[in-house]
C-alpha cells in the first residue's frame, strides 16, 4: 500500500467514525426517552444483556413497577437510578454480580424467618433428619449481632454471637427454619448421612407486600441432595440392584415408593412392576420374572428373610399374580446376578422383599377390578409392638376378560406381629397363607350327544416363621429363625369329545422345615464379617394319574418327548445343609473387597445316583469409586441350583431330581451420578452367564400359556449340554422440568443352549425367551390438583418359534407316536392323528413386540387419611402382539394360525388410607 493510499484509508475510516458517532447522538436521545413507563423487569433484563449480571426476585421485581426516568451514565449507576424510585437497591456481591434488594427499613430489619425444605435429587421426596447449618453471612443491613434459632424437627439453638454455624433439622415433610436473623446474604450448607453436602444462597430481608409495606417472611427456600449411596461399603459392590419403595436405595436409579405406585400394572402387584426393569422379561399374562435370560425358577423370592416356596396366584394362569400385596411392603430389592453367599441354591437373581413396621393405628380399603384388600395395623404392648394383617380376595373380571370362563378365585392372608424385648432384642413373627380355587363345568350338544367339561382345581400355600434378632456387645448383630411350610396341589379333570378323551388327577403336597442362624460382625469401621448356615428338610408327596390321546404329537432331532404317566406315586424326602462366609473389606478411600464362600451339602435322596451332593460356591465382588458420583463395580461367582422336589415335572414323565446345575457368573457395571437436574443417573452393565449340567426343561413348542400345558401336542422336552447368556444393559433416567420424571432401559442380549441331535450334530440354540434388543421408557407426570399420569412403552425383537412340518400316522403306527422310523406308507390306512416335526428347533421368529400402558391416578386429602383413585389401561393402543401359533389337524389337513396376547384392558381402582 502507498503512502496516499494510507492518508485515504485513514480519512474514510474517520469519515466512517463520525458517521456513525451522528447516529447515536440522533438515536440515542428518543431511546433513552423511550425507557419512561417501561417495564422494570424490562429494562433490568436489557441491562443484563448488555453484560450486567443481575439477581433479583420477581416478588421484589413486581410486573406492575414501570422505570421513572431515563438512566444514565455507567450501567451501575443506570441500575441504580432503575431501582431507586421503587425502594430498591443492589448490593455487589464479593463475585462482581449486583443483588437486587429491598431498602432497609430499620424498624422490621430484624428479627427475620428463612425457610425451606429438603427433597431428594432423584425422588422429588422430602428428606427428614437432615442437617442444615449456615456457614457464612454477608450483611447489608443492620450489623447489631443477631442470634438465630434453628428450629423445625430438632434443630438447637446457638448462644454464639455470630449466626455461622447454627443448625437445623428438617422434620417429616423435609421443613427446616431459622428465626431471629437480619438482613443479610446467607450461605446454608445441608446434608445427611447417606447423601452428598449441597450448598444454597439465599438473601433475607424484608419484603415489600403488595400493600408496599415490608414484612418479614422470607419465601421458602428449596435445596435438592443427590444420594450419596455409592460412599457405603456395602452397597459400593453391590452389582445388577435395583431398590424399588425406597426413598434411597443403593443408586439415584432406585424409586420410591410414590413412582413405584405410579407405575402402569395390572392389579397393583409389584411383581408386574419388574418388567421395565433392564434384563428382566416377562409376558403379558403371568407375573413371574425370568432374570437375564435364565428359567423362572432361577429367581430366589424372600420376604423378611423367608424365602417363598410357590410365591404366585393363579398357577394354571401362568402364574398371573403375586401372594404378596404390594402395599404391605416397605422395599423390593431386586439383584439380577451375582449376589452374595448369603444366598444360595438359585441361580438366577434375588427378589428380596421386606415389609414396613407400623408407625401408628390405621389401615387401608381397596377394591380393583383384581381383588378387594383389607388392611389395619397398631401398636401395643405401649409401643414396644406392633401389628399388621392384610386380607385379599380376587375378584373374577380379571380372569374371564382375559382368558374365558373359567372364573377362578383367589385370596391371601398376611400377618406380622414385632415385638421389643429390652434394648438390645426383638422378635418378630410372620405368616402368610393363600388359595386359589377353578370349579369349570361346560356342557357340549345336547341328548345322546351330550358332554360334559370339567376342571377342578385347588391350591393351597401355607408359610410361617420365627425370627429373633439379638444386639451381641456393640458391634454384633444375631438372627437365628425357625420355619415351617405346606404347599398342597390338587388337579382334576375330565373331557370326552371325538378328536380327545382326557382324564386327569394331578395331587401333590410339600411340607418344608427350616432353621437359620446368620452373623453380622462389625469388626472395623470399614470392615464387616458376615457368617452364618441354614438346615432344610423337605417332603414331598405325588400322585399323578392321566388317560388321555393326542391328536398331534410334537417330535424332533433335537427335543425329548413328554409323556405323562399313566399312573405314578411316589414321596421324595431329604435335607439342604447351607453355610457361608464373606468379608468386606474397604481397601484405602476408594476400594470396597468382598470376598466369600458358599458350601452346599445336599441328601443323595434328592440328586440323581451318580451325581456329586456337595457343591462350593466362591464369590468375589469389587467396588471402585472413581469419584464422588461415579463408581466401577465388578464381580464373579460360581453359583449351583438343585432341583427341589417339588419341581420334578412329574406331569411330563419326570420321575426323579436332577442333577446340580452350576452356574459362572461375571459382571462389570459402571454407575455415575449426574449434577445436571435434567438427567439423574446412568447405569452400563455388562453380564456373562455360562451354565454347565443344566437341567431339562419343559415347554410349549409353539404357545407359551394353556391351561393344562403338559397335554398339549406342542409339549417338548429340551436337554441341553450346556447354556450361555450374554448381555449389555443401559439405564439411563431424567426429568423433563418440575413435574416430568423418566427412566430409559435398553439390553441388547443372547441367550442359548447347546443341543444334540440324533444325528450327531451340535449347535447352539436361542431359548424361548431369548430378546436381542429389549427397551423401555416410562414417563411420570405429576399434573395439578394432585393428579398423577403414567406411561410406560415396552419393545422387544420378537422370541423364537420353531418352523413345523405334518406327518399323518397311519393306523397300524397309532400308540408309538414317538417312533418316526417305520415307514410303511403306501399300503397303510392313514388316520386322523398325527406328528408335529419340528425342523430347526426355534430358528424362526414372532413379529416385534411393543406395547404402551398407562395409568392415571388422583388423590384426595380426608379428614381422617386420603382417598386415591387409579385407572390403569394395560396395552392402551390395543396392539394385537403374537404370543404364539395354535396348530390343528382337520381332514389330514395341518393349520397354524396365531395365538395372541389380550387387547386393551382397562381396570379402576379406588383405595381409602387411614
Amino acid at each position: 500500500m502507498t503512502e496516499t493510499d494510507s492518508i485515504a484509508w485513514y480519512r474514510l475510516r474517520a469519515r466512517a467514525a463520525a458517521c456513525t458517532v451522528a447516529l447515536g447522538l440522533l438515536l440515542g436521545a428518543p431511546a433513552a426517552e423511550g425507557q419512561r413507563g417501561k417495564r422494570l423487569q424490562k429494562a433490568l433484563h436489557e441491562l443484563r444483556a448488555q453484560g450486567l449480571e443481575l439477581i433479583y426476585s420477581a416478588r421484589l421485581v413486581r410486573p406492575e413497577l414501570r422505570v421513572a426516568e431515563a438512566p444514565t451514565g455507567s450501567l451501575a449507576e443506570q441500575l441504580e437510578q432503575l431501582l431507586t424510585p421503587h425502594g430498591l437497591t443492589a448490593l455487589e456481591t464479593e463475585g462482581g454480580a449486583f443483588l437486587v434488594i429491598a431498602n432497609i427499613d430499620e424498624s422490621v430489619a430484624a428479627p427475620l424467618l428463612l425457610q425451606g425444605a429438603v427433597f431428594s435429587a432423584h425422588t422429588g421426596s422430602p428428606l427428614n433428619g437432615v442437617s442444615v447449618r449456615i456457614v457464612d453471612v454477608q450483611s447489608i443491613g443492620a450489623d447489631s449481632p443477631t442470634v438465630a434459632r434453628g428450629v423445625e424437627g430438632g434443630g438447637n439453638s446457638s448462644s454464639a454471637p455470630s449466626v455461622i454455624g447454627t443448625l437445623a433439622t428438617t422434620g417429616p415433610v423435609g421443613a427446616f427454619r431459622f428465626a431471629g436473623l437480619a438482613p443479610g446474604l446467607y450461605q446454608l450448607e445441608a446434608g445427611r448421612d447417606d447423601h452428598l453436602v449441597e450448598r444454597a444462597s439465599v438473601v433475607v430481608q424484608p419484603l415489600p407486600s403488595r400493600s408496599g409495606r415490608a414484612v418479614g417472611v422470607q419465601p421458602r427456600v428449596r435445596i435438592d441432595l443427590l444420594p450419596r449411596a455409592f460412599l457405603n461399603d456395602e452397597i459400593a459392590v453391590r452389582a445388577s440392584e435395583v431398590s424399588l419403595l425406597t426413598e434411597t436405595g443403593p443408586s439415584s436409579l432406585s424409586l420410591d415408593r410414590a413412582q413405584v405406585a405410579s407405575l402402569p400394572r395390572l392389579g397393583n402387584d409389584v411383581f408386574r412392576a419388574l418388567s421395565i426393569l433392564p434384563g428382566v422379561v416377562s409376558n403379558d399374562v403371568s407375573a413371574q420374572p425370568q432374570i437375564r435370560g435364565g428359567r423362572r425358577d432361577e429367581l430366589q423370592v424372600v420376604l423378611d428373610g423367608q424365602e417363598l416356596y410357590g410365591a404366585y396366584h393363579l398357577q394354571d394362569y401362568d402364574n398371573g399374580l403375586s401372594i404378596v400385596a404390594a402395599d404391605d411392603l416397605a422395599q423390593v430389592d431386586v439383584i439380577a446376578g451375582n449376589f452374595t453367599a448369603a444366598n444360595g441354591d438359585r441361580m438366577g437373581g434375588v427378589l428380596d422383599l421386606r415389609t414396613g413396621t407400623p408407625d401408628g393405628r390405621g389401615g387401608r380399603l381397596s377394591l380393583s377390578a383384581v381383588n378387594i384388600e383389607a388392611s389395619y395395623r397398631a401398636k401395643i404392648a405401649r409401643d414396644r409392638g406392633s401389628w399388621q394383617v392384610t386380607g385379599r380376595r380376587g375378584s373374577l373380571e380379571y380372569v374371564s376378560r382375559l382368558f374365558g370362563d373359567e372364573n377362578p378365585g383367589f385370596w391371601d392372608v398376611l400377618g406380622k406381629a414385632e415385638f421389643q424385648l429390652g434394648d438390645r432384642q426383638q422378635l418378630r413373627i410372620n405368616g402368610l397363607m393363600a388359595g386359589d380355587g377353578i370349579d369349570f363345568v361346560e356342557v357340549v350338544g345336547s341328548g345322546a350327544a351330550r358332554e360334559v367339561d370339567t376342571l377342578n382345581t385347588r391350591y393351597r400355600n401355607d408359610q410361617f416363621w420365627l425370627t429373633h434378632q439379638a444386639l451381641v456387645g456393640e458391634r454384633t448383630l444375631l438372627l437365628t429363625s425357625v420355619s415351617h411350610g405346606r404347599l398342597a396341589r390338587d388337579r382334576a379333570g375330565s373331557e370326552s369329545a371325538e378328536e380327545q378323551t382326557l382324564g386327569l388327577l394331578d395331587r401333590r403336597e410339600l411340607e418344608v422345615d427350616e432353621a437359620r442362624q446368620s452373623w453380622s460382625m462389625q469388626l472395623t469401621p470399614h470392615r464387616t464379617l458376615e457368617f452364618g448356615g441354614a438346615w432344610r428338610s423337605y417332603e414331598s408327596d405325588f400322585l399323578y394319574q392321566s388317560t388321555f390321546e393326542r391328536e398331534l404329537t410334537a417330535v424332533g432331532d433335537e427335543v425329548a418327548l413328554s409323556t405323562p404317566p399313566e399312573d405314578f406315586q411316589a414321596t421324595f424326602e431329604g435335607d439342604h445343609l447351607g453355610a457361608y462366609v464373606s468379608d468386606r473389606l474397604r481397601v484405602g478411600e476408594r476400594l470396597t473387597v468382598e470376598t466369600g464362600l458358599r458350601y452346599d451339602s445336599y441328601s443323595r435322596s434328592l440328586l440323581p445316583a451318580d451325581a456329586s451332593s456337595n457343591a462350593w460356591s466362591p464369590r468375589l465382588n469389587l467396588g471402585y469409586q472413581v469419584s464422588e458420583r461415579t463408581i466401577l463395580r465388578a464381580g464373579w461367582g460360581l453359583y449351583h441350583q438343585s432341583q427341589r422336589p417339588y419341581e420334578i415335572a412329574v406331569e411330563d414323565g419326570q420321575t426323579g431330581p436332577a442333577r446340580l446345575e452350576r452356574s459362572n457368573q461375571a459382571v462389570l457395571g459402571l454407575e455415575h451420578q449426574f449434577l445436571n437436574r435434567k438427567l439423574k443417573g446412568l447405569r452400563i452393565e455388562a453380564y456373562r452367564r455360562r451354565i454347565s449340567d443344566p437341567r431339562i426343561r419343559f415347554n410349549n413348542a409353539f404357545e407359551p400359556f394353556n391351561v393344562l400345558q403338559e397335554l398339549e401336542p406342542d409339549r417338548v422336552g429340551i436337554d441341553p449340554i450346556r447354556s450361555r447368556a450374554d448381555g449389555i444393559e443401559v439405564v439411563l433416567r431424567g426429568t423433563l422440568g418440575a413435574r416430568t420424571d423418566w427412566w430409559f432401559n435398553y439390553s441388547f442380549s443372547r441367550s442359548e443352549d447347546l443341543l444334540g441331535s440324533s444325528e450327531g450334530g451340535l449347535r447352539f440354540v436361542e431359548r424361548e425367551s431369548d430378546q436381542p434388543h429389549a427397551l423401555s421408557l416410562v414417563t411420570a407426570v405429576r399434573l395439578p390438583r394432585a393428579w398423577q399420569l403414567s406411561l410406560a412403552l415396552r419393545y422387544h425383537t420378537g422370541w423364537p418359534v420353531t418352523p413345523s412340518s405334518l406327518r399323518l400316522l397311519t393306523t397300524e403306527e397309532e400308540g408309538g407316536a414317538g417312533d418316526d422310523e417305520s415307514d410303511e406308507s403306501d399300503e397303510s390306512e392313514e388316520s386322523d392323528a398325527g406328528l408335529l416335526v419340528l425342523t430347526g428347533l426355534n430358528s424362526e421368529r414372532l413379529d416385534d413386540y411393543y406395547r404402551l400402558d398407562l395409568r392415571l391416578s388422583k388423590t384426595w386429602d380426608l379428614s381422617r387419611g386420603s382417598l386415591m383413585f387409579f385407572l390403569d389401561i394395560q396395552n392402551g393402543l390395543d396392539r394385537q402382539n403374537v404370543s404364539g401359533l395354535d396348530h390343528s389337524l382337520d381332514d389330514g389337513v395341518l393349520t397354524a394360525s396365531p395365538e395372541r396376547w389380550p387387547g386393551i384392558f382397562p381396570s379402576l381402582g379406588l383405595r381409602w388410607t387411614f
